[in-house]
């Protein structure tokens, strides 16, 4: 599987309209095993929240509210975030913009849960100072024209934060002719690209590992999990100063 086009708005129909079986429409766009994989790596860290860019639908933020004790998500596109709204706590109606306000805190039966309708950079410089406890980032907000992740990586890096684990969906891995990946304006997501970034982060203590064909479902889509290898969660408790 070759590079993706340059990204564009998501199709209205895959908002407005439900597919049966559509990985799109399924956490992950339909890949169990990355779901497994986050799981194995939630015991492995004793990580306890979740941050999601990128809700889109709704479907994998319902997955990480199943499995996680903290979950915090955004979406940039109004239209997608009424949308999971609706999905995900199954309010009636069409003038869904009536029934959501741009925050969901708490919602009732849900736990400790947040989902907003914000830019994916914003929404972490203003959450990362109220995250305690290990924390797994799963950024996913590069649908639209202009990609957030590398701003998404110096806003982590700017608060002082060495998450756990740094998941990246959509991904250059070793097998780019098998599994789909983003480019934006001509630029491939590779490791190389966002080195200098998890180097403010994590200075050397990082290791990565990409999905393989043999491992991946549904869309098919390249991951890469950023992992860090030292104890500390925060580069202020391990002596450091934040990156400038």
């Amino acid at each position: 599987m070759k590079a993706d086009k340059e990204m564009e708005p998501a199709p209205q129909a895959l908002i407005e309209v439900s597919f049966p079986g559509d990985p799109m429409l399924e956490p992950f766009t339909g890949d169990p095993h990355i779901a497994a994989r986050l799981l194995e790596l939630r015991e492995e860290y004793g990580i306890v929240n979740a941050v999601e860019t990128g809700t889109y639908l709704g479907h994998t933020f319902i997955w990480f509210c199943n499995h996680f004790a903290n979950v915090h998500s955004c979406e940039i596109s109004a239209k997608n975030y009424q949308f999971a709204c609706h999905a995900i706590f199954g309010q009636p109606g069409a003038a869904l913009e009536a029934l959501y306000p741009e925050e969901i805190v708490d919602p009732p039966g849900m736990g400790r849960f947040v989902l907003k309708n914000q830019d994916s950079v914003e929404f972490i410089r203003g959450i990362a100072d109220t995250l305690e406890g290990e924390t797994v980032f799963f950024l996913d907000a590069h649908w639209y024209d202009r990609c957030p992740l590398p701003e998404e990586l110096d806003a982590i890096a700017a608060h002082g934060l060495r998450p756990a684990v740094i998941a990246i969906h959509d991904f250059y891995t070793d097998h780019p002719e098998e599994l789909g990946y983003d480019v934006h304006h001509s630029q491939p997501f590779t490791l190389e690209w966002i080195r200098p970034a998890l180097e403010k982060i994590y200075g050397t203590a990082w290791s990565h590992e990409y999905n393989t064909p043999a491992r991946a479902g549904g869309a098919r889509r390249g991951i890469v999990y950023i992992k860090r290898t030292q104890r500390s969660d925060r580069r202020d408790i391990a002596g450091e100063s934040p990156a400038e």
